[in-house]
């Protein structure tokens, strides 16, 4: 898998306060698995380093702010006959807070199997994903720090 090919997000995208990045966890039970398209079978190893990666570019600093922990449950990519499902799950710990599970699931038409479709589709699941981490992000801007 080609982490650069999934890694875009809309420049709009942003946190509206200050995070810090406490770490990024794999949890998935394989890294050498994450589904297919067609005849194309792909395996995310870096997906951590690609989550990281967007987190940076949506706001979340190294260095300062309440803590932020996000665990890759699931990654993957399946179809049916005239539909992909790409899937992308993450928990996100906000400081001090009880996770919270986020599910991606942005569905599409399967058109011709090809490799570009299934990256995407991988794309828009983790579009999505991090939008709603930044949905959960920016909705504790303005409330009590936590540690």
């Amino acid at each position: 898998m080609d982490g650069a090919r999934v890694a875009p997000l809309p420049v709009s995208l942003r946190v509206a306060c200050a995070y810090r990045l406490d770490g990024v966890e794999d949890a998935r039970e394989t890294d050498t698995a994450a589904g297919g398209l067609g005849t194309h079978a792909f395996s995310f190893p870096d997906a951590a380093d690609v989550l990281r990666g967007q987190l940076r570019e949506v706001g979340v600093s190294e260095h300062e702010g309440t803590p932020v922990r996000v665990r890759i449950l699931h990654l993957y990519l399946t179809q049916n006959t005239i539909t992909k499902v790409p899937v992308a799950v993450y928990q996100l710990r906000i400081g001090d807070d009880t996770p919270v599970l986020l599910r991606a699931q942005p569905t599409s038409g399967n058109w011709a199997g090809t490799q570009n479709e299934a990256y995407r589709a991988y794309a828009a699941a983790m579009q999505e994903a991090m939008r709603q981490v930044v949905v959960q992000l920016n909705a504790g801007c303005g409330a009590s720090p936590k540690a």
